[in-house]
């Protein structure tokens, strides 16, 4: 069975491309939520809140395996902070 990270100090734990892997909500960060909104990042970006974006499944061209981003992953306390600035 698949364990997720640990969000330890605000900070949310990436892959090595700096994405989180989030195919199913079972794979989120323990600690960490997740907001799918397309301007979320500019949010927490001007608030100065640790993001990384959400990898939720892959798109297929010829040869390449291109990654789908949609939203956001950030700290669970940081959540209403984001979701009152991008209102």
């Amino acid at each position: 069975p698949y364990s997720p990270p640990i969000a330890a100090d605000g900070l949310v734990p990436r892959n090595k491309f700096g994405n989180v892997d989030l195919y199913l909500m079972s794979m989120l960060p323990v600690g960490c939520v997740w907001i799918d909104d397309d301007v979320a990042w500019r949010a927490a970006n001007d608030l100065g809140i640790d993001y990384a974006a959400a990898c939720v499944r892959f798109a297929f061209s010829g040869r390449f395996a291109v990654p789908n981003l949609k939203g956001i992953v950030v700290c669970a306390e940081f959540e209403g902070a984001i979701l009152r600035r991008t209102a």
